[in-house]
């Protein structure tokens, strides 16, 4: 389809003339910024999860200014992404292009136009589609001439990313010195449609709320840090023998476990359900054993069990602190429901094993073993020898410290082993 009269009728509805250079929406610069800041902020998490470096400063009002400091660092590498030396630099993989386009879309000019650090002069271009992706491609037959099937695709032009007079004003610019300029239906729909009202506040408003989450998240994380922080100090000053500074460090941790920000959603994100905030009971729970207070710690176990029901680790570290003071029936259920939730474990058994081999009836010990053997022969191991040869199938298991006192000192009848497996101040050397 030509393009004469449409070009002409585009030209009037067109608000503004285009301007040098095309400047992206506030709401695509926004949503590209948050994006990238938060891969930014999430390498400054990581670095100091991994590490101990920062534990002699306080982190948890630090989450916000981190936030910041991603997003100028962000700001400032976007904007060097789609500049010329960017581009130049990023060729082996963008073949010249942004690789992504942030701050502006390109750079139009009296011969053509510049994306990146391509040149495309105006009157090269033939054609204008619109992908169903949003993207508009640019064709021209400059090459292969009019007897090939196809133009060639020149440029792929993520046009959404600018207002919709500006879209409009560069097809314009593209039709006035290219009268023949052909264009698919979805562009000519595109170009067609009226401007929606408030569609730019609500590209706003959601821009607004990522930017927001966003800050939430850099707090709410900087604190969990700090947190966590306070526990393990906690713990090492038990260990220590520090008994006193344990303490402090356990209630500073906790002012910040029961006092967040009453309208932060990451955190109740965070630490209101699911494997993390189990995880942070569990860390609780290991510093309050340090300080002998083995009924709170227990307590935290079974929160711990009760926010992540499906992880038999919750459930084997709340069995040994109910073995650790003798409340073998409740012990021995936990063992049976890490069994349950995971069938073809051998850890959960060995745990059940072991607590039985602690017991005077070897019988018992004999006849679990078999049952056990019998499960792993049916879901996990299978008829063998299996074909081809070598491809037996075999069990993955990981085991900490706490599995491997827990399961031998029972097996071995040695003392001490109780203590050992709630992580008590005082180890038995053996």
């Amino acid at each position: 389809m030509t393009r004469n009269e449409s070009a002409a009728a585009s030209e009037a509805k067109s608000t503004s003339p285009l301007v040098s250079p095309v400047p992206t929406t506030a709401s695509h610069r926004c949503c590209t910024l948050v994006g990238i800041t938060f891969v930014l902020f999430e390498c400054i998490f990581l670095s100091l999860y991994s590490s101990d470096y920062w534990f002699g400063c306080n982190v948890s009002w630090l989450g916000i200014p981190a936030i910041f400091l991603a997003a100028t660092v962000s700001h400032f590498m976007l904007r060097w992404l789609e500049s010329p030396s960017g581009c130049r630099f990023m060729a082996p993989i963008s073949k010249g292009k942004p690789a992504t386009v942030y701050w502006q879309l390109l750079l139009p000019g009296d011969s053509g136009f510049i994306f990146g650090t391509k040149h495309v002069l105006w009157d090269s271009v033939d054609e204008l589609k619109l992908t169903i992706f949003g993207n508009l491609l640019v064709l021209s037959r400059a090459v292969c001439g009019q007897e090939a099937p196809s133009a060639d695709l020149v440029l792929k032009l993520p046009i959404g990313t600018v207002a919709t007079h500006l879209q409009s004003g560069l097809v314009s610019a593209v039709a006035a010195r290219k009268p023949q300029l052909v264009t698919n239906p979805r562009l000519e729909k595109r170009l067609a449609a009226p401007a929606l009202k408030g569609a730019a506040l609500v590209q706003s408003l959601g821009a607004i709320f990522m930017s927001l989450i966003l800050l939430d998240l850099g707090h709410s994380t900087f604190r969990f840090l700090e947190m966590n922080k306070q526990y393990y100090l906690s713990q090492i000053a038990a260990k220590d023998g520090q008994l006193g500074k344990s303490r402090q460090h356990l209630d500073r941790a906790d002012r910040i476990a029961h006092h967040p920000l009453p309208f932060s959603w990451v955190t109740s994100k965070l630490l209101g359900a699911g494997a993390v905030a189990a995880g942070v009971h569990q860390l609780r729970s290991e510093a309050l054993v340090r300080l002998g207070l083995y009924g709170e710690a227990t307590a935290e176990a079974r929160e711990a069990v009760k926010l992540s029901p499906d992880s038999f680790r919750f459930n084997l570290r709340l069995s040994r602190l109910l073995a650790f003071q003798n409340t073998m029936p409740e012990s021995r259920a936990q063992i049976r429901a890490a069994i349950k939730n995971h069938k073809d474990s051998l850890l959960p058994r060995l745990y059940m094993l072991a607590e039985l081999a602690d017991q005077p009836n070897s019988a018992e010990l004999s006849r679990f073993y078999q049952i056990y053997l019998d499960e792993l022969s049916d879901k996990v191991f299978g008829v063998e020898p299996a074909w081809p040869p070598g491809g037996n199938r075999f069990l993955h298991e990981i085991f900490y410290s706490d599995d491997v006192t827990f399961i031998f000192n029972r097996f071995f009848h040695l003392k001490g082993s109780l203590a050992d497996d709630a992580g008590a101040p005082e180890k038995s050397h053996i």
